[in-house]
């Protein structure tokens, strides 16, 4: 066990509405819910994909449609070098380099093109949803070790959908129509992943006291800890996965985001939605302690059966059954110093969530030891004790998947388990440098990311790393927005360069997100290819797929790399053992870094 709870709840935490609109708790306006008529069908999403001119099209078995271009999807021009030993693996590393010469010859579609092919195709297929078209640009920057730009070119268009019922924002996994196109008037990747609705009967908003006091339990605060203020939220719908079969209903949420100081930092928060009418769930931890040990029931009132369950502990004190076994909880905390915060998210049939947290007194101390591997995988997170009542679900997601596609994981902490010096620069390989791909998901600004714990404290500035010098190879951060361009402190490369000491890609955000459960699971899905290792792509497209799948058109993904000094690059890295996976460039062999983004 590793971890030691420090006074996190006591610092004030202040809600501010992400963006405006929408009626208040308490407003006296009854929004309907949207009975589910079921996903599209299957004739229909393959004639989109005819229209579109893609061929080889399958429909997914969840009723939704998605295509990858097999050649690869953002493909840029490169030249190979061979290869060389990678010890990484036993195998050979492939050295390819950009050829930055030939990128002025690379002719993106425009918006206007772009735009209306897609819409064209979505009429003639009946599939056309209501919604405003957005075009946004897909783009590419390199700069050399100066800051002086080495190429810039405009990659492709990526058209999405603000998906809207009743006039209102439509958001979530259930909720993604897309289609990027690059260089032709063909597509090179496709997202229709929406169920048919209809309108259906009006329900009651929950007053504004019962709003802030379920908002206050998916965020994982403790009952008799300040909040702070709530503000204004904005109303709109929640469309879960696809994969959740049972969702009939399509119902209300509110949208809340959050802004804490931490370290002196100004970090915005993952953005959380709170179902937002009568009848919801609502579930409430009952507890005690016994013999040392600490047994707890989760209550649940309101929503549709069956629940799915997932317990945190903010000292990492439970095992993976554990956490996901069910109502009934016992568990024991052996190490730790000072109070144990047990949480539950609850999330019901119909992809509706509620949650709780309770305070509990506990005492001890302890460390948690490594344990090794070779192609291996890590995961780092806060959830409950940041206001993040999905990101325990979103951690299990990549660590679970990528044990089942054969990587051993190193480590899988949470809460205040996950320490900010394990991604420190400590001089030698840290915790952080001994896996190959760690996966981070928190709270973060362009500065870097936070943390639940004091070890050594709660914020990671850019300016404390450096990655690669060890084992690390791909690190992401699903947060907000630390890849963003330019911020006080520098530009992207200023801030992020120095990390790269053999670091490969640093994958992120470049804007405020969503809080989410799918994440993890779809990046390290699509980067094993699990179960079927043939399928996976490469480890930016892994990225892109699960930013666009879990987020927004106004959510912005991003992927930071670097080149050689002949223009050496790990941007079409595979995971070990799927793929071809480029060499660590570091030290005299640097020749600068390029980042690439675009619309989720």
């Amino acid at each position: 066990m590793r971890g030691r709870f420090i006074g996190l709840f006591g610092l004030l935490v202040f809600l501010v509405a992400c963006q405006g609109g929408g009626p208040p708790p308490g407003d006296t306006d009854r929004p309907r819910v949207y009975e589910v008529v079921g996903v599209p069908d299957p004739d229909r999403l393959l004639a989109l994909a005819e229209a579109l001119g893609l061929k080889g099209v399958a429909v997914d078995a969840d009723g939704g449609l998605r295509y990858d271009d097999p050649r690869g999807v953002l493909r840029l021009p490169t030249q190979p070098l061979g290869q060389q030993p990678n010890p990484e693996d036993g195998g050979d590393a492939t050295l390819e380099r950009f050829d930055f010469d030939a990128f002025g010859a690379r002719q993106a579609i425009d918006e206007k093109t772009a735009r209306e092919r897609f819409m064209t195709a979505l009429t003639q297929s009946g599939l056309a949803p209501e919604g405003e078209a957005l075009a946004g640009e897909v783009r590419f920057l390199a700069a050399d070790l100066q800051g002086t730009t080495r190429a810039e070119a405009v990659l492709g268009v990526e058209v999405s959908f603000q998906l809207a019922l009743d006039g209102l924002p439509l958001v979530g996994p259930g909720a993604q129509v897309q289609a990027l196109f690059e260089t032709e008037t063909v597509p090179t990747q496709l997202l229709y992943l929406f169920r048919e609705v209809k309108p259906g009967p009006r329900v009651a908003l929950l007053s504004r006291e019962e709003a802030a006091l379920r908002a206050r339990g998916l965020l994982g605060l403790p009952r008799g800890l300040d909040l702070g203020k709530l503000s204004e939220p904005e109303l709109v719908y929640y469309a879960p996965p696809l994969s959740r079969t049972g969702v009939r209903r399509i119902y209300p949420h509110y949208l809340y985001a959050l802004v804490e100081e931490v370290a002196g930092e100004e970090v915005p928060r993952r953005r959380v939605l709170v179902p937002a009418f009568e009848g919801s769930p609502k579930v409430t931890i009952e507890h005690r302690v016994e013999a040392g040990k600490i047994v707890a029931v989760a209550r649940v009132q309101g929503g549709t059966p069956p629940y799915r369950y997932l317990w945190t502990s903010s000292n990492g004190a439970l095992s993976e059954e554990q956490a996901g076994k069910g109502p009934e909880l016992i568990y024991s905390v052996e190490q730790l110093d000072g109070p144990e915060v047990l949480s539950v998210w609850v999330e019901d049939a119909e992809g509706l969530s509620a949650g709780d947290s309770v305070l509990i007194e506990l005492s001890g101390d302890g460390a948690k030891p490594l344990v090794g591997g070779v192609v291996d995988a890590g995961s780092e997170w806060i959830g409950s004790c940041a206001g993040l009542p999905r990101a325990a679900a979103n951690a299990r997601g990549f660590v679970v998947t990528m044990r089942l596609a054969g990587a051993q994981i190193r480590f899988n902490y949470g809460e205040s388990a996950a320490w900010e010096r394990d991604f420190k620069d400590t001089g030698d390989a840290g915790v952080v440098d001994n896996a190959d791909l760690v996966f981070y998901t928190g709270h973060a600004n362009a500065h870097g990311f936070e943390f639940c714990s004091q070890q050594d404290d709660r914020f990671l500035r850019y300016d404390e790393t450096r990655w690669g010098d060890g084992d690390l190879e791909w690190l992401v951060i699903a947060a907000c927005g630390p890849l963003q361009r330019s911020a006080p402190g520098g530009a992207w490369w200023e801030r992020w360069g120095p990390a790269f000491q053999g670091l490969h890609l640093l994958l992120g955000y470049a804007t405020v997100t969503f809080d989410n459960t799918e994440e993890g699971l779809i990046f390290a899905t699509v980067a094993t290819g699990f179960p079927f290792p043939s399928l996976a792509r490469t480890m930016r497209e892994a990225w892109v797929r699960a930013a666009k799948e879990t987020q927004g058109p106004e959510e912005i993904w991003s992927v930071m790399g670097v080149y050689g000094k002949n223009g050496e690059t790990n941007y079409n890295d595979y995971f070990h053992g799927r793929g071809p996976v480029g060499p660590d460039i570091k030290g005299s062999d640097l020749g600068g870094w390029w980042i690439v983004w675009g619309p989720s």
